[in-house]
């Protein structure tokens, strides 16, 4: 699967599809479907964060008053991004 730079593959992150995000508890949803986010929408993605970056740098820090820490070119692209899980050992 893809869905990460090389920035956020350091920092262990994930940008996904979701369609749905479900709070199950503290810092922990249910994202539907939870796939690649496909290339039409990683292209809307990155064209408005561009956009978004570029004229409204002023503003920008208002796009993170949306439900989970999620900005305005996620709401439009469909994504979100996640901590990629850990895997626990089995005792």
């Amino acid at each position: 699967m893809g869905g990460s730079t090389a920035g956020k593959s350091l920092l262990k992150l994930r940008v996904i599809r979701a369609d749905s995000v479900i709070p199950v508890r503290d810092n922990i949803v249910l994202v539907y479907p939870g796939t690649d986010l496909g290339f039409s929408n990683s292209l809307v993605r990155s064209f408005t964060k561009n956009i978004h970056v570029t004229i409204m740098i002023p503003i920008s820090y208002l796009f993170f008053f949306f439900p989970f820490n999620r900005t305005g070119y996620d709401l439009l692209s469909k994504s979100i991004v996640i901590e990629e899980p850990v895997a626990r050992a089995s005792l």
